[in-house]
């Protein structure tokens, strides 16, 4: 059995735009391990529901990038015992790489396709996620209005802004505490009028789901190498930059 271990960074929002590169890398192999920290394990799980063959695995947290290769070491190490296994690891894991594509500007996700020798066009071509139209429609029904509304997700890892500071004509539909899963909120986003997101899980939720309508990029946080494509290329469109 031709098996892969993948390591790329931990964030639940890299999970989501990576997820694209781990099924076109997975495609040659009979199983792959995606490596996972344990608080996201539930939505990596999610992610991959429909394929058995990739399978969530969970190693050890860390801050540091040095650390956090070792930790991804001893969980291929264990798994290298049992499986003809082959290991591809993204930039996080080596600060080196870090370094090299901060030079040269790329964009934080193109840093990774590049980092992990995936074509940065199967970030579109090859992401699926097999959802659950009971839950979205559940949370639809609790938090939708029954007339156009902007989405809107003011917060991120650490910190927030006022999401009703905000220049919008519409009703909101902000992200709360109704469910554990960030999928469910699919049907809420892919219905809204107007969208506007800090750079978040959801911000690459939403890019990855090629919706139509206007976007709106609240740039309220330091965000790290935003270079070309970010916002805007050939995939999605329709973004703009605000305050």
């Amino acid at each position: 059995m031709k098996c892969v271990c993948i390591g790329h960074n931990t964030g639940l929002g890299d999970h989501i735009f990576m997820s694209g590169a781990v099924r076109y890398i997975a495609k040659e192999y009979d199983r792959t391990f995606i490596l996972c920290l344990r608080k996201k394990l539930r939505h990596v799980e999610f992610l991959y529901r429909d394929d058995p063959t990739i399978v969530p695995k969970v190693m050890p947290g860390s801050r540091r990038c040095d650390q956090r290769h070792k930790s991804a070491n001893t969980v291929y190490n264990k798994l290298k015992k049992k499986f003809d296994l082959e290991k591809v690891y993204g930039f996080q894991y080596n600060s080196a790489r870090w370094r090299h594509w901060h030079k040269k500007k790329a964009s934080f996700i193109n840093m990774q396709y590049d980092a992990i020798g995936v074509p940065r066009e199967e970030r579109f071509n090859s992401f699926y996620i097999e959802r659950d139209g009971e839950a979205e429609d559940a949370l639809s029904k609790e938090v939708v209005p029954p007339w156009d509304y902007a989405f809107v997700c003011n917060k991120w890892s650490k910190g927030s802004i006022n999401a009703y500071n905000l220049d919008i004509d519409l009703p909101l539909a902000v992200p709360c505490q109704k469910t554990n899963l960030i999928f469910d909120w699919m049907g809420v986003i892919e219905k809204a009028k107007e969208i506007y997101t800090v750079d978040t899980s959801f911000f690459h939720l939403i890019k990855s789901m090629k919706l139509p309508q206007k976007k709106f990029y609240v740039n309220s946080r330091r965000s790290i190498a935003i270079g070309e494509d970010y916002l805007n290329g050939e995939f999605d469109n329709n973004w703009e930059m605000i305050r």
